[in-house]
Order: C-alpha cells, then sequence, then structure tokens
C-alpha cells in the first residue's frame, strides 16, 4: 500500500524557505472566489522561482492546494498589488518563459494552462492580460525566464511585471487557492454546473436545497506513484486529502495516467435522500493526451484504456467497499452516477497489471473478476436496504438480482444483462423510505448503472 501524503508535499524545502511574522492569512478576492497570500521571507532567503513554485504547492487552504498565482485581469493584478502592500523586495508569481522561447517576448505562459502573457501590454481590456514595467521583457540577465512583481519593492504608482534571474530581488511569492464555488440550484437544471471547468455535474430533482445554497471544489494534482514503480493492478493507494482527517483510497485495480486530479466537493446543508448526482468528467482540462470514452471499445483494443469516473464518499466507512469506487456508465468523456457529492478523481483508469497485447484473455477474466464483485457489493446493498421498501418490492428486486448473479456465473452474459436492465426498471418504479438519512435507492441506482455499461462494454465484447 502506498500513501501520498499531500501536506506538506516538500516540508523540508518549506522549513529551509522559513517566513516572516508579518504574513497575513490568505485573502479572498471576491471577483473569483480565489484566495490569496503573500509569504514574505526572512532576510537572506532569496529561493529560485521553482523552489517557491514548490513551496506554493505544498501549501493548503480548504483542501485547495496552492499555486504561484495567475494574474489575468487588471482587477486581479490590483488586489494583488494592494495584498503586497508591505512588501519591500520582489515577488514571484506564476509566469514563466519555456526554454529555447525567443527572447526577450516569446513563449511566456501562466502555470496550470491559465493562458498565455502577451510581450506587450495590451491596450484594451480584452484578455490576455498583462502589466510589463517600461522596457520590460528584457532578459537583462540572459537567463530572465520567470516573473517576478513590484521590482524593487514597489508596488505603489509605479507598480509593475518584470522578467527575473537576480535572486537577491528577490523577498518572497504570491500563492493562489484556487476554490471555486457556484450556486447549488445552477445545478439542478438540465445542463448542470461546472465549478472547476473539469467535472459537469447535475443534482437530482429530489435534492433538498436550504436557501442561498453553494457547491465548491477544490483540486489537488497529483501523479501516481504506482505507475513508475510498475505496481499498478498490485497495491491500492491511499491520498491524504489536506485540512481534514480523511484519506480517499483508491484500490489496486485504478491508476492514474500516471497524473491525475483529486476534486474535493462540498455542498454544506444538502442532503441528498433520494436519486443520483450524474457527473461528467472533462479531463482535457488538466490534461494534453487525456484517456477518454469517446469512442467504443472494440475487440482488439485494450479494455483498461479509458478514462474512468471515480468517487468516494467523504468517509470511506459510508461505503460498503471501504475505499473508492469506479462508477463509469456511459461515455463522452466519462460519465458515471453517484449517491452524492466528495471527492472525484479525475485522469484515472483501469490497469489490472497485465499487458493486453500479452494475455487480452486474462484481461477480460480481470473484468470478469472484478464484474461479479461489483454484483456482490449491490446484492449486499439492496439486502441493506430491505428495511427502507416494502416487501413486495424487495422480494421481485431480489428474485431479479439473483436470476442475473445466477445467469453472469454461468458465463451467460447476455442474459445477466438483459435480468439486470428489469432490474433498473423494477428499481426506479421503487419508493424508498428516507427518513434514515441514507440514499438507498442512490446506491443501488450508481451499482447497477455501472455494472451494466462494465458488462456492455467491457465484458460481452471479450468474452469467448
Amino acid at each position: 500500500m502506498i500513501k501520498i501524503a499531500t501536506r506538506p508535499a516538500i516540508l523540508g524545502l518549506v522549513l529551509t524557505l522559513g517566513s516572516a511574522a508579518a504574513n497575513a492569512a490568505p485573502t479572498e478576492f471576491v471577483d473569483n472566489g480565489h484566495f490569496y497570500e503573500v509569504i514574505l521571507l526572512n532576510p537572506g532567503d532569496n529561493p529560485d522561482w521553482d523552489t517557491a513554485n514548490a513551496a506554493a504547492a505544498s501549501n493548503t487552504l480548504n483542501g485547495a492546494q496552492g499555486h504561484l498565482a495567475t494574474i489575468t485581469s487588471a482587477e486581479e493584478d490590483e488586489f494583488i498589488r494592494v495584498l503586497a502592500a508591505n512588501a519591500t523586495k520582489e515577488l514571484w508569481v506564476g509566469g514563466f518563459q519555456p526554454d529555447k522561447s525567443a527572447e526577450p517576448g516569446g513563449g511566456w505562459q501562466w502555470i496550470n494552462g491559465e493562458g498565455v502573457i502577451p510581450a506587450t501590454n495590451p491596450t484594451t481590456p480584452e484578455p490576455p492580460y498583462a502589466n510589463w514595467l517600461n522596457n520590460e521583457p528584457n532578459n537583462l540577465g540572459n537567463g530572465e525566464a520567470h516573473l517576478g512583481i513590484g521590482l524593487g519593492g514597489n508596488f505603489g504608482s509605479g507598480y509593475g511585471w518584470n522578467d527575473e534571474g537576480n535572486l537577491g530581488n528577490i523577498g518572497g511569492y504570491v500563492v493562489e487557492y484556487d476554490i471555486e464555488v457556484v450556486e447549488a440550484a445552477t445545478c439542478v437544471e438540465a445542463t448542470g454546473c461546472n465549478p472547476t471547468g473539469a467535472q459537469n455535474i447535475v443534482l437530482p430533482p429530489t435534492v433538498v436545497l436550504p436557501p442561498n445554497a453553494t457547491i465548491s471544489q477544490t483540486r489537488l494534482t497529483l501523479t501516481d506513484p504506482r505507475v513508475q514503480a510498475g505496481t499498478c493492478g498490485f497495491e491500492p493507494l491511499i491520498v491524504d486529502i489536506p485540512d481534514t482527517d480523511n484519506d480517499l483510497t483508491i484500490p489496486e485495480f485504478l491508476c492514474g495516467s500516471p497524473d491525475f486530479v483529486v476534486l474535493i466537493t462540498q455542498a454544506p446543508g444538502i442532503e441528498f435522500l433520494d436519486g443520483t448526482i450524474e457527473v461528467e468528467n472533462e479531463p482535457g482540462v488538466f490534461f494534453a493526451n487525456p484517456l477518454s470514452c469517446d469512442a467504443p471499445i472494440v475487440a482488439g483494443s485494450d479494455p483498461q484504456q479509458q478514462d474512468v469516473v471515480v468517487w468516494q464518499p467523504t468517509v470511506v466507512a459510508d461505503i460498503l467497499e471501504l475505499r473508492a469506487l469506479e462508477l463509469t456508465d456511459s461515455c463522452g468523456s466519462s460519465r458515471g452516477r453517484t449517491r452524492g457529492l466528495s471527492y472525484f478523481a479525475v485522469g484515472m483508469h483501469i490497469d489490472f497489471g497485465i499487458d493486453f497485447a500479452d494475455d487480452p484473455a486474462a484481461v477480460g477474466q480481470a473484468f470478469v473478476d472484478l464484474t461479479r464483485t461489483k454484483l456482490g457489493f449491490m446484492n449486499q446493498s439492496l439486502v441493506d436496504a430491505r428495511s427502507a421498501m416494502s416487501r413486495r418490492d424487495f422480494k421481485r428486486l431480489s428474485i431479479i438480482l439473483k436470476i442475473g448473479i445466477r445467469q453472469f456465473d454461468r458465463g451467460r452474459y447476455q442474459f445477466a444483462d438483459w435480468f439486470l436492465k428489469i432490474f433498473l426498471h423494477l428499481l426506479e418504479r421503487t419508493n424508498f423510505d428516507t427518513s434514515s438519512g441514507f440514499n438507498h435507492f442512490g446506491d443501488l441506482r450508481m451499482r447497477v448503472g455501472n455494472i451494466l455499461f462494465t458488462l456492455e462494454v467491457k465484458v460481452i465484447p471479450f468474452a469467448d
């Protein structure tokens, strides 16, 4: 078992930098809901840009991973300028110039894929935005490939940006925490909502929303250490969720590609007593070459190579498997249903540790075994829901599910698929008592949808 400790990610680095006592608490910029923190360092601490960038990424706020600030509007720039008023030296922010770019103004861009930085200041308020000082960027030191603000500690009327390479000019850096917030009511509509741009969310019409309810998402960008170690398919991964006592427990057969993003979703005061949340991942927001579900898997291609929906409730004990679940139920890029909002992992795929080219039959059998395990947990979920439905409804659901499992165990996957569709039809016409506070319908609905998808896309096409 491998554990990723995301807080602090680079403890030694942060301790080496140190910090001055005058640093203020992170402050919200209301225009985008993000928080910003100016880190002023002790005299003699002059980090290069890479060191400051890593230190910023080791900071968290309400589950959001920090990064060097990206300044994409005049309003944001002014907010940061005022926030940094006590700085006496220049500060690093999240702009950089890739190697081999044309000097002095070629290729400048923001980290996190947040866009280009023009080589000259724009004459209109339309993006992209820049605020270079006169005669900047100039590559004066032949290696000035990172962005500083407040040259000489000037955060007054002459404030602006410059390309920097002289570490003696640096006195700290600015951290930004992306906490994306949307009005929950907008997520109930047919088109749903997309707080981070990376995952569309549609809430069920049965959801109970308190007045002015909101949904927020923060993100952690991680690299799966099992990919390089060659242990995908053999050991689980535990992700420490910052600022909480909870972990995200990812089973051995779910792996990053190799990078993945954890979306930490919070919906204070919102109850999901019935129905399911529909989610659609957009891994292309984070990754240049994402796996996807856009094309159907056909015989001869590897059914492991698709992006999948991964979800876990905040408290892992609230799920039978005591771990995150793969809940994909359709493609485009990947879609699934969950019974609540909490932790989602984007940019993951199934990997049994088997090379499909060498042994496609073994991969097919692994999907059969995984599906059989899922059927067992769904049967237990139905048993747990018995007291929340009528005796008649439980009996007919139980009979149909048992027949479907029996057909599956006999290798008659098409028949199993047919009976599970009957189960789904009956389930959607079953009334559940929600007084216990547990969403039994949502639990069963997300499970059967995922199993039907797995059967039809990753089991039946590869069965002998």
